[in-house]
């Protein structure tokens, strides 16, 4: 039995005529007839009965126009949220981010996702590249942005390039390639560089780097360092000082810590803050350790 019966069925009990029902559906009358002959060969019984001013449903028929027209009604509320569902999706989309993409690569997709899909919610998960491939893998993530090195032959199903980052020469103002504004290779040829080459040390290098960054930029009048709230700018100033040394004197400190650190971002945060300040004091101590002490450093 088609649905389309059963409106047929409504339409000629409201009008009362099957000229009147045929002309109001845009159907001739002699199709509708057989319609409704049909209909009443799947019920077994009369459904209408003609009178001297037109058709009126029997008694039957009365229980099936008031059974119809709940039909009909949830028929098409179902349809409409069926159209609604298919256009408008819900739920919770998971994406696994290294700290810079969102502002880089996804802000402006993110955005207009969003706007086409209110009903969805986004949660991110700031990760490491290992760990973004791992949940990806288990399913814990829908979507994934990560080095393409970390992404290859690891049973993904399929990723796409989306952005590449240039490899930048940094160097002093005074510099040949500065002035010259490029670099050739006997730039660098007699120059110490400083390299990536431990995956675990760069993790971490990107960590202190996205930390120092979010501190700079942040728009709070104190940050809180090791307990104690200092003015912003403060703090800033004082990040603002630091350089490769310090980086590698906050790294050293932390390859030689030996106590479990309960809240890492608070460690290195600290530790960044008060590396100008005792590097100095720092590096001498150990100078006179290995020219007049004994026994191991601590």
């Amino acid at each position: 039995m088609q649905i389309e019966y059963l409106r047929e069925f409504v339409a000629v009990v409201d009008e009362g005529s099957m000229c009147h029902a045929a002309r109001k559906l845009f159907i001739t009358q002699s199709v509708l007839s057989k319609h409704m002959q049909n209909l009443e060969k799947e019920f077994d019984s009369q459904l209408f009965m003609r009178t001297a001013t037109g058709i009126r449903p029997t008694p039957l028929g009365h229980k099936a126009y008031s059974a119809f027209c709940s039909i009909i009604d949830e028929y098409d509320d179902f349809c409409m949220q069926a159209h609604d569902d298919r256009n408008h999706m819900s739920g919770q989309l998971s994406i696994g981010i290294l700290g810079a993409d969102i502002d880089r690569y996804l802000g402006p997709c993110i955005h207009d996702f969003s706007q086409a899909n209110p009903n969805v919610s986004i949660a991110y998960k700031t990760e490491k590249p290992q760990e973004i491939v791992a949940d990806l893998l288990e399913n814990r993530l829908d979507i994934g942005f990560a080095p393409q090195k970390s992404l290859e032959d690891k049973g993904l199903l399929s990723y796409q390039v989306i952005a590449e980052d240039p490899i930048k020469f940094v160097m002093p103002k005074d510099c040949p390639a500065a002035v010259r504004g490029y670099a050739v290779p006997e730039d660098i040829a007699d120059k110490t560089l400083v390299v990536h080459t431990i995956k675990e040390s760069t993790d971490l290098l990107n960590e202190l780097v996205e930390l120092i960054v979010d501190t700079v930029c942040s728009r709070r009048e104190t940050i809180r360092i090791a307990g104690d709230d200092f003015p912003a700018e403060v703090v800033k100033s004082r990040f603002l000082q630091l350089n490769s040394s310090h980086i590698e004197y906050v790294l050293d400190r932390m390859r030689e810590n030996t106590t479990y650190v309960r809240n890492i971002k608070k460690y290195l945060l600290a530790a960044l803050y008060n590396a100008p300040a005792t590097i100095d004091s720092y590096y001498t101590s150990l100078v006179s350790h290995d020219m007049y002490g004994s026994g191991e450093r601590r």
